[in-house]
Order: structure tokens, then C-alpha cells, then sequence
């Protein structure tokens, strides 16, 4: 059964949520796109953008991986071809002027995931990839990022989380696996670590949380087929049968979890691939009422949430295969708007990276050179 789906009844309110900024002004030699009143996205098409179209750029995350206290980058490539991940590391100031291959080999990365796996305070890197097994890579300091082995066996992993799922201190990995292979591998992460099968579902997406307020770390699968997504309830020792969301017209590939209605609880802002994109409202632990945040038409290949206006509330960041997006979450309707660029986004990742305490944003695109975008605000110099 579809869940019930909040719509809004003017033409005037679509038109509203769903209007595309038409021609974002130039400021000398930056691009500035405005979300609100006060808050801008700005992208310097010179110097905001790294790696190439052949480069199959699938996965980007931020984390401090030399120790200097600014974000560096991560850029998983490849999908089904071997391509080399790349780490850039920050200068502090939002350039990226130093860079390094991952690993001694090209492989089809699709995804990562960060996490201090050997407690020795810096961040490691796991990579799941197509037809291998997810890759461990071990921080030695300063960003000396080692190949240190390999989890599970070879599949079609897509999307990773890490999660404590044990509470035992240590960090866990899920995989997504778009055949069906998806697991769990319990820390200490590394080619020892004890792995857990999930249902065989064709899951391409994944993230983790507390749905149901019971301090249980919970599951998430981003669906190709069967549902939109499916729920797996902790329940200490494991796992409840998954309960499926929304309906097998609506395949998804990502989902983030955010109190998008400001009730309390944790809902589903999903990532849809084949229809408009939805939150599902978490009632009690049900997700059984959605509201659209996007047209029929747009395909969406990944999403992150964060607080862009600071308003409290959570707002929407889409990887498109088109034009990517924003949706502002206001007490009304949500405000949308299209970021320039037509290109394949695969994956996108949110934090500040020019140390002004404002959220910026990376795009891996899988077609073109990855971008970035920097959070401005009213009355910022830059």
C-alpha cells in the first residue's frame, strides 16, 4: 500500500515549491546563488572543482585526515571501472592545493565510509566497491592513508554507514548491496571482523539511526525495487524483519534521517529516483504519510540534511542527474532551488570547510569535474 501523501493545494504553492532560480548573478569571479533572504551558495568555477568526467566520481566525504584541524576531502571513483581514489588535503582557507592517490590500486570504489577504527585518534577510510570486497584503509598520521586488507566477500556493494550498532565502543560498518548482499561487519573493522548478513533486498543506499526512541541504533536501506525503502528495527541482539516504505514505483538510492517536522522524532528524507522526492513521516516508529519536496520529473541520486539558514530546522541538499538542488524547510512551503550544472551527481557531502562555521557543500559527479560550494551569509566578505 502507497502512504498517504501531504500535497499543497494552490497552484501558486507548487509553483512556489517548485520554482528554479533562472540566472544566478555573477559577483566578479564567483557565481551567487540565493536560497533566502540572507543566505547564499557561492562557486568559483576557476577553483571549485576538482577531479574529471573519466574519473566516475561515485562517493565524497569530508573529515580531518592530517591532524590540522580543517576538512580535507575524499573522492571515491570508479563504480564498475578502476579508477583511483583521491584524498585533497585543505589549507585551511577551502582550497585544496595538495593531493594524493588512495591505495596502490585502481579499483571501482562506489561510496565510503569514515571512521577511527584502531582508536589511535585520526580518521580511517572504508571503501566499498563493485565486484571486490569493501577496502580498509588505515590512517598512519598526516593523511598516510594504508591499504590495510579487505572485508566480506566480492559483490555489488553500493553505500556504507558506520554506526556503534553493539554499543560496545567500537565502530561497525553496513553495507548496501545492490544484489542483495548487504551485511554488517562488527569492529574492530578489518579483515577479521565478524560479518552479519541483512535481508536479501536490492539495497543501494543506507544510514543508521534511533527511529523509534528506545536507544537502539535502527536501519535504513535505500531501495532499487520492492519499496522505496526499507526499515530494520534494532532490538539489541539484532534485527527485526525489514518493514517496507512507500511503493516499488518509487525506487530510491539515498536517505538521510532528520526531524524534518519538528516533532521530536527522526523522519526519512528520501532521495527518489523515479518520481518526486518525499520525507516519510515518522509517527511512532510508522512511516506511513509523506510529503513532497520536489517535482515528478527530477531524478535524485543522493541527499544530505543540514541546518543551511539556521533556522532550526533542517533543510534538503539533492544530487541530481540534471540540476541539483536545495530545499529550504520553512513553516510554509518548502523553498527549492537549482543549482547550476547539468551533470550525473552521484553523492554530495555537507560541513564547513573554509572555517566560517557555515555549511559548504561537495558534489562527486560522475560525468564532469566534481564541485564545490560555499555557504555565504549576508554582510561575509567572501
Amino acid at each position: 500500500m502507497k502512504p498517504a501523501t501531504l500535497k499543497y493545494g494552490t497552484a501558486l504553492g507548487i509553483s512556489v515549491l517548485f520554482a528554479a532560480l533562472a540566472s544566478p548573478p555573477a559577483y566578479a569571479d564567483r557565481l551567487v546563488i540565493p536560497l533566502t533572504d540572507t543566505d547564499s551558495l557561492t562557486h568559483i568555477e576557476e577553483f571549485n572543482w576538482f577531479g574529471g568526467e573519466d574519473d566516475f566520481s561515485a562517493g565524497i566525504s569530508f573529515a580531518d585526515f592530517d591532524g590540522d584541524g580543517d576538512l580535507d576531502i575524499v573522492s571515491v571513483n570508479g563504480r564498475h571501472w578502476p579508477v583511483a581514489d583521491m584524498l585533497l588535503l585543505n589549507d585551511g582557507k577551502g582550497r585544496f592545493p595538495m593531493a594524493a592517490e588512495i591505495g596502490d590500486w585502481r579499483t571501482t570504489g562506489y561510496g565510503g565510509c569514515l571512521a577511527d577504527i584502531d582508536n589511535d585518534g585520526d580518521m580511517d577510510l572504508l571503501v566499498p566497491r563493485d565486484w571486490l570486497p569493501v577496502a580498509v584503509f588505515r590512517n598512519g598520521g598526516a593523511g598516510n592513508l594504508t591499504a590495510t586488507g579487505e572485508i566480506g566477500e566480492a559483490g555489488a556493494a553500493r553505500g556504507c554507514a558506520t554506526a556503534d550498532l553493539n554499543k560496545d565502543g567500537a565502530a561497525d560498518l553496513i553495507i548496501a548491496d545492490r544484489k542483495g548482499g548487504s551485511f554488517i561487519a562488527f569492529g574492530p573493522l578489518g579483515p577479521d571482523a565478524r560479518t552479519l548478513p541483512l535481508p536479501g533486498l536490492p539495497a543501494v543506499g543506507i544510514t543508521s539511526g534511533d527511529l523509534n526512541s528506545d536507544d537502539e541504533a535502527d536501519i535504513v536501506l535505500a531501495l532499487r525495487g520492492g519499496a522505496t525503502l526499507a526499515v530494520l528495527l534494532g532490538e539489541g541482539d539484532g534485527f527485526a524483519a525489514p518493514v517496507l516504505v512507500g511503493d516499488a514505483a518509487w525506487e530510491s538510492r539515498s536517505v538521510a534521517l532528520a526531524d524534518w517536522d519538528c516533532d521530536g522524532d527522526l523522519d526519512l528524507v528520501t532521495a527518489i529516483l523515479s518520481g518526486a522526492n518525499r520525507v516519510f513521516l515518522n509517527e511512532g516508529g510508522k512511516f506511513t504519510k509523506a510529503v513532497l519536496i520536489g517535482p515528478e520529473e527530477e531524478v535524485s541520486q543522493g541527499v544530505r540534511v543540514a541546518d543551511l539558514n539556521s533556522d532550526g530546522r533542517p533543510d534538503a541538499i539533492f544530487a541530481n542527474e540534471g540540476q541539483n538542488a536545495v530545499v529550504i524547510n520553512t513553516d510554509g512551503l518548502p523553498q527549492r532551488t537549482l543549482l547550476p550544472g547539468n551533470e550525473d551527481t552521484y553523492d554530495l557531502a555537507v560541513g564547513d570547510l573554509n572555517g566560517d562555521s557555515l555549511p559548504d557543500i561537495g558534489f562527486a559527479n560522475s560525468d564532469a569535474s566534481n564541485t564545490l560550494f560555499f555557504l555565504i551569509r549576508s554582510g561575509d566578505a567572501e
